[in-house]
């Protein structure tokens, strides 16, 4: 039989008892106020803090902003009371994903999505964690990022506005910054380039390597000194393109600032003004021919017009002296300078209206074009004996402007006739084509157009040497080459070692 305890091992047995029970009741307190502690900076928080059941999607803990925002929910479901009109659980739900499959917790998920109660965004941390009751848990913190997703609209927005202004700009736009590096390049300068953005992105160099090497000393100057400067500049200056090409860049550059007055770097805009550099040119060759042309009208009416006004003065006074011989005379030289301002007026007016006259462009026959030259210089041609050979082999329909292929063909005739000298005995109409052109020619075997003639004598008012020629105006074969022009063609002389002098014209095929 067990032995009783005596009194004194009891009350011994008790106060032990009373200081393991005064121990658990401190570590009860200390863990209440740990507890509390934390739920109280749960609830300082500004951000959705909740616990739920993995299973049962229980809320087990809601801070006050989450009660503040969805009313008082622990115990609640969460799928029924954090989100609107849901009839199960949320198919973005991350219960499954927070944990393994023996249940352990998995790393933390990181995430945003819209609440469907109060239409705010936030950025959401999922975890599982060990609960005081042993059971794993999903917590949640979810920050309201709404201001930020409306700042990041705004800056999407004002982005695409840029873009849609800058990308779209016809002209190369870029933007270096207060580095030296390239921020920004438009797609445009592709079109003017060749080289896409990317790959001036992609190579810093690229940039100055593409300049003419003429110009590449003046605008890499200009490129080491924007940055130091203030003020708007302005240059000129020739670019290479990918194909070779070589095109007139007007450029433009400015600083940048920021809305605190921000040194950015420099803004500069890049416009192809080939087409105008072009027409200046164009321009200036015309200033000069017109100068040419004003002069040689002028000195070949002047000439023509002293001698008749001389005459006629010599006349007045000395017509009743004259004998009857001397007075043809003076009537012949009379005539013939007039009839040179009339040859004169009449090539100058054929001239001008072949460089100014709108084209009309048919289908003709050749062959017609022929006879009627043919039909017009028949009287010289029977008078000097000269034979009229035409091409025997099949000559197609050509589109070309009628009054144009007359004009040159008459004058080309014209030309032999005048020039071909003595020794002339056959004017010859031929055809052949190209790859792109038809190429018509009218040859002779008379004089040989001197070595020193053959690259001048299409230009206005070059007057072909020969003592047996009458004077010409020198715009027959001015003539010639601008129907050619017009033509989309060109005109050529060629003497050959046969004797025999070819004048060629030729017209496009696709007219």
């Amino acid at each position: 039989m067990a032995t009783k305890p005596s009194y004194s091992e009891l009350e011994k047995k008790v106060k032990s008892l009373e200081k393991e029970l005064a121990g658990h009741h401190r570590t009860e307190k200390l863990m209440w106020d740990k507890q509390d502690h934390l739920f109280k900076a749960l609830d300082s928080l500004d951000a959705i803090v909740y616990v739920s059941d993995i299973q049962t999607y229980e809320i087990l803990f809601a801070n006050r902003y989450t009660e503040e925002l969805f009313g008082d929910i622990t115990g609640k479901i969460c799928w029924q009371v954090l989100q609107y009109n849901m009839t199960g659980p949320c198919p973005f739900c991350k219960n499954s994903e927070l944990v393994t499959l023996d249940g352990k917790p998995k790393d933390m998920i990181l995430w945003e999505f819209q609440n469907t109660v109060n239409d705010r965004w936030y950025a959401v941390r999922d975890r599982a964690i060990d609960w005081y009751d042993d059971n794993v848990v999903h917590l949640q913190i979810a920050v309201d990022i709404s201001y930020r997703k409306e700042a990041e609209a705004a800056l999407e927005a004002s982005e695409e506005k840029f873009r849609t202004v800058a990308d779209f700009t016809y002209d190369w736009e870029y933007w270096i910054n207060e580095q030296g590096g390239l921020n920004y390049i438009s797609p445009s300068c592709e079109r003017i380039t060749g080289y896409s953005a990317k790959e001036f992105e992609e190579n810093s160099a690229l940039l100055l390597d593409i300049i003419h090497p003429d110009d590449r000393s003046y605008f890499g100057k200009h490129l080491d000194e924007e940055l130091e400067t203030f003020k708007v500049c302005h240059l000129d200056f020739r670019v290479i393109t990918r194909t070779g090409e070589e095109r007139w860049i007007s450029h433009y550059c400015q600083p940048v600032y920021s809305h605190d007055k921000k040194f950015l770097g420099r803004r500069a805009s890049n416009r192809d003004t080939s087409v105008q550099k072009k027409a200046e040119e164009d321009l200036i060759i015309q200033s000069e021919m017109i100068k040419h042309f004003t002069n040689s009208v002028s000195h070949d009416l002047k000439n023509p017009a002293i001698a008749i006004h001389g005459l006629a003065k010599i006349l007045r006074r000395k017509y009743g002296e004259m004998s009857h011989e001397k007075l043809e005379n003076f009537f012949d030289q009379i005539v013939k300078s007039s009839e040179q301002i009339v040859t004169l007026s009449g090539d100058i007016n054929a001239y001008i209206s072949t460089r100014e006259s709108p084209l009309n462009f048919t289908t003709l026959d050749l062959q017609h074009i022929w006879q009627a030259i043919r039909e017009e210089f028949v009287p010289q041609l029977r008078k000097r004996k000269i034979s009229w050979i035409e091409s025997e082999k099949s000559i197609p329909r050509i589109r070309a402007d009628q009054n144009g292929l007359l004009r040159a063909y008459r004058n080309l005739v014209d030309n032999a006739l005048k020039y071909g000298g003595s020794d002339l005995s056959a004017i010859t109409m031929n055809f052949k084509t190209s790859a792109t052109h038809h190429v018509l020619s009218v040859q002779n075997n008379g004089e040989l157009v001197p070595v020193e003639e053959i690259d001048s004598i299409f230009e206005v008012f070059n007057r072909r040497v020969s003592e047996s020629a009458p004077a010409g105006t020198g715009l027959g074969l001015a003539i010639v080459m601008e129907v050619a022009k017009h033509h989309k063609g060109k005109s050529w002389v060629e003497s050959g070692a046969d004797g025999k002098t070819t004048f060629y014209i030729s017209i496009a095929q696709n007219l």
